[in-house]
């Protein structure tokens, strides 16, 4: 009987190991890259952005739905501060929200045009006002939201008179 169940342990043990890269995996109906994406600048600049491409891969149009899950915004010693100063756009394929006061969703369609990518932009107008803003978003088709996927926003507006850089950049996929 205990050669059995050390058997048995072993048997799920290596099943596990074999299926969880398959069960884990469920995204497919969609791309989308990269999925953190990072701006750097001044503060004193007027506007500064960066986005997520969006890759449809079937062959029909997807309705999709993105939801805003988490805004931080805060000073650049990661005090919490509510920014007034702040603008924030939103545009996706389909619609653009300028500002997007309250706004937390919205639905858009991606083509199914092999080669091409549409783009999910976020923008800040820091209006000479240092902070850093993380900002969080689900992607998914409406009628399928296990397919999902979470593209992460991680923006500086840095301090002109102690910071003069100006960095764009996406983390490596």
């Amino acid at each position: 009987y205990t050669l059995f169940l050390k058997y048995m342990k072993d048997t799920v043990k290596i099943l596990l190991f074999l299926l969880v890269p398959f069960i884990s995996w469920t995204q497919s109906n969609f791309s989308v890259s990269p999925d953190t994406v990072f701006a750097e600048k001044p503060a004193t600049y007027f506007v500064f952005y960066n986005y997520a491409d969006f890759e449809n891969n079937i062959d029909d149009t997807l309705q999709m739905r993105w939801v805003k899950l988490e805004e931080i915004r805060t000073d650049l010693n990661g005090n919490p501060g509510p920014f007034q100063a702040w603008s924030i756009s939103i545009q996706d394929p389909v619609n653009s929200f300028s500002p997007a006061v309250g706004i937390d969703s919205a639905d858009f369609f991606l083509p199914p045009v092999t080669g091409s990518v549409d783009k999910f932009i976020y923008q800040i107008l820091p209006n000479n006002t240092p902070g850093k803003l993380y900002a969080k978003f689900k992607f998914f088709p409406v009628d399928i939201p296990s397919d999902s996927a979470i593209v992460v926003f991680d923006y500086t507006a840095q301090d002109p008179t102690t910071n003069t850089s100006c960095l764009l950049y996406t983390s490596p996929s």
